[in-house]
């Protein structure tokens, strides 16, 4: 019970859970996850059944900042790698093998109309969408704008991203994401929403990634993805590594060579 402000969750090796790996109220604000590999969780799925589901990270609380994680094996039915009902800083995670998403958004907890960011993240091989952003009809708990920019996201069934219809007066904003859809499908952003489109790059296969078979998905010299940006006035100054990138060449996707 009660709530915390700064809690750090650092390096941590979370496993064989029958829940959520990481859950927090939204009493948790301006927590910093960072670094914790979270695997095999959200073993039981009896809360499934009920519409309840359990994920790698269920984070509530306000402006959360998860980086440098890697989260996989999320198991129970509709589980999810990240679920976020609020808004905060989404990057350089890997997020692979949930059943449902890579990063959920959902708005029954209060977005303060702030911002969403989500950035150089590597996502891959969920069961459905590597972002999905929804609304549980609340319109004055939503976030106020969210910005996905330099991801690199393979699906296999449904388009890489969606902004679901119901989630109105957002801003978004997608840039310079590298979006790959396997099954052949020409929709890469489901939505009917107005938003951003600048730089991103979509294929239905290996556009030159380090080993696109094991999913290696940095980029090799000669990769479509490279200096496909060209130049912008606002992008993170580093790639998912740390390596620095350059305003005058940028990739597409988490990874600058």
């Amino acid at each position: 019970s009660g709530g915390s402000d700064g809690v750090k969750i650092i390096g941590n090796e979370i496993y064989d859970i029958k829940e959520n790996g990481i859950l927090a109220p939204e009493d948790h604000i301006n927590t910093r996850i960072k670094g914790n590999t979270i695997h095999n969780v959200a073993t039981d799925n009896t809360s499934s059944q009920f519409g309840a589901p359990h994920h790698g990270i269920y984070f509530q609380g306000f402006n959360v900042e998860i980086t440098e994680n890697a989260i996989y094996d999320v198991r129970n039915d509709q589980g999810n790698c990240i679920s976020i009902r609020t808004y905060g800083t989404i990057s350089k995670n890997k997020l692979y093998k949930a059943t449902d998403h890579g990063i959920s958004y959902y708005s029954d907890h209060p977005g303060d109309a702030k911002k969403l960011l989500i950035e150089n993240n590597f996502i891959y091989d969920n069961g459905k969408r590597g972002i999905n952003l929804a609304s549980n009809g609340t319109t004055a708990n939503h976030i106020g704008a969210a910005e996905i920019r330099f991801n690199t996201i393979l699906s296999n069934s449904s388009s890489p991203i969606a902004l679901q219809d119901d989630l109105v007066n957002v801003g978004f904003d997608l840039t310079a994401n590298l979006l790959i859809r396997t099954d052949g499908g020409s929709n890469f952003v489901y939505t009917s929403l107005p938003y951003t489109d600048r730089s991103n790059l979509t294929d239905a296969n290996d556009i030159g990634f380090v080993d696109f078979t094991n999913r290696d998905l940095h980029i090799t010299s000669g990769s479509s993805a490279e200096n496909y940006v060209g130049s912008l006035a606002d992008f993170p100054a580093v790639d998912y590594d740390g390596n620095s990138r350059d305003s005058l060449g940028l990739d597409a996707g988490a990874d600058e060579i």
